[in-house]
C-alpha cells in the first residue's frame, strides 16, 4: 500500500509482520532519471533513509535543486551487508538522445501508488 499523504489510519490491507503486527510505514522518494550506465530512462526509488539524507545534504549544498544536478548512487555488498554511497555532480547537458528517450517514454509516477506499472498506459 502506497500513499502520497501520511496515513490517518492503518489500512485494512497492510502487510503484517510474523507477530501479526502492522509493518512500519516507510517514506520513499521516486523520480524519473536517466541511467547513464544502462543508457535508459528509469524511475529511481529511494527507500533508504540514509541515502535520502546524504542526497538531501549534498543537494542542499548546491542550492537545493534536484533537477539541476546529476546524482551518483553506488551500491556495494548484498543483504544486510549492503552499503550505499552518494555523490552529486555538476549537471551534464541533456543530449538529443536523452531528450528523445524521455519524450518517447510514457511515465506515470502516480501509478506507483496503485501498484501499477508507471511505464504502461
Amino acid at each position: 500500500v502506497r500513499q502520497k499523504e501520511k496515513f490517518n489510519m492503518i489500512p485494512a490491507d497492510i502487510k503484517l509482520d510474523k507477530d501479526g503486527m502492522p509493518t512500519p510505514f516507510k517514506h520513499f522518494w521516486a523520480f524519473v532519471v536517466y541511467n547513464y550506465s544502462d543508457k535508459m530512462v528509469q524511475i529511481l526509488e529511494i527507500t533508504q533513509a540514509t541515502v535520502q539524507r546524504q542526497l538531501k545534504i549534498k543537494i542542499d549544498n548546491r542550492e537545493g535543486k534536484f533537477d539541476a544536478n546529476d546524482f551518483i548512487v553506488t551500491r556495494t555488498g548484498k543483504g544486510m551487508e549492503t552499503e550505499y554511497d552518494t555523490d552529486v555532480a555538476d549537471p551534464t547537458p541533456v543530449s538529443e538522445e536523452i531528450a528523445a528517450a524521455y519524450a518517447a517514454k510514457y511515465i506515470n509516477l502516480a501509478a506507483l501508488y496503485e501498484g501499477a506499472d508507471p511505464f504502461t498506459h
